[in-house]
């Protein structure tokens, strides 16, 4: 992607994203959403994108330890006592980033319903869309959760079309403003599905997965985990969105202290790019200026 000379309007946005593994019938789950508040109000980021807080009381739970300074973004509807897609999106109140419009977009495509031992399709899973707006910038928001694969049964013919979908969606948010998707895509950066990934949107977790031997899953066998959890930007944009800082927020097996899956923490760097017709109009002047 070509890279032109930032101009005005920086903006900074730290941002968590991280599935809570919050499988209804695991017993530690309450303790460990305590932890996972805790460590989120240690943190302070200016978004959290939340992923499988399936149950409404566990919603309800990090929302009243979190309320002090995070206002949750209003969910899709009910199914009780299951959450639909089972995400959770928060804004901190005191940084000026304020949620002026959201949605939710459910997935056209999911497992069957009736596999219950999966979850997946009986958690309607699908994309919250939330447009940030913070002074001289606004920001689209995404965050998701696609489905998972299984030994049985990958499901690339469900996931693929939920990634297409995914990209879909953002050709219909104005394109003046940055798109930051972060969640658990249950693709691995070795999968086709994940080059297909890479031509509509940038990787922002590269560098920390290239310091290798890292993943944010960690299989309950054992096994070496996956990387499978991302935070991207939109390609095209006129946006650069840099990286200043990724970061794991780690457990030290599944579950303990927090999740099967790791945290990212990201401090992004927003700036406008200079259009390109302008740099060649301003260039195109200077060479013909008197006295040049």
């Amino acid at each position: 992607m070509t890279r032109c000379v930032a101009i005005a309007m920086p903006a900074a946005l730290s941002l968590v994203s991280w599935n809570l593994h919050g499988i209804p019938f695991l017993s530690t789950r309450r303790e460990r959403l305590r932890r996972v508040a805790a460590r989120v109000l240690d943190a302070e980021p200016d978004v959290v994108l939340f992923q499988e807080v399936w149950l409404h009381r566990d919603a309800a739970q990090l929302m009243q330890a979190l309320a002090a300074l995070y206002e949750p973004v209003p969910g899709p509807g009910s199914l009780r006592p299951m959450r639909m897609s089972g995400l959770l999106s928060l804004i901190r109140r005191d940084q000026g980033w304020a949620v002026r419009r959201w949605r939710f977009h459910g997935f056209t495509h999911n497992a069957p319903r009736w596999k219950i031992w999966e979850g997946d399709g009986l958690g309607r899973k699908g994309v919250q869309e939330i447009f940030l707006e913070g002074g001289d910038m606004n920001v689209h928001l995404l965050n998701t959760h696609l489905q998972a694969s299984y030994p049985w049964n990958g499901y690339e013919a469900i996931r693929r079309p939920q990634l297409v979908q995914l990209c879909e969606l953002t050709k219909h948010l104005d394109s003046r403003w940055p798109v930051i998707a972060g969640g658990d895509l249950n693709t691995r950066p070795s999968e086709s599905l994940y080059d297909e990934l890479l031509a509509h949107w940038c990787d922002l977790t590269i560098g920390k997965r290239e310091q290798g031997g890292l993943v944010t899953h960690l299989h309950r066998n054992g096994g070496e985990g996956d990387w499978i959890d991302y935070i991207l930007a939109r390609r095209h944009d006129p946006w650069d969105v840099q990286v200043e800082d990724m970061s794991l927020i780690e457990n030290t097996q599944p579950d303990v202290p927090y999740s099967d899956h790791q945290g990212l923490h990201a401090q992004l760097r927003l700036a406008r790019r200079e259009p390109p017709a302008v740099a060649s109009s301003s260039r195109a002047e200077s060479l013909s200026s008197p006295g040049r």
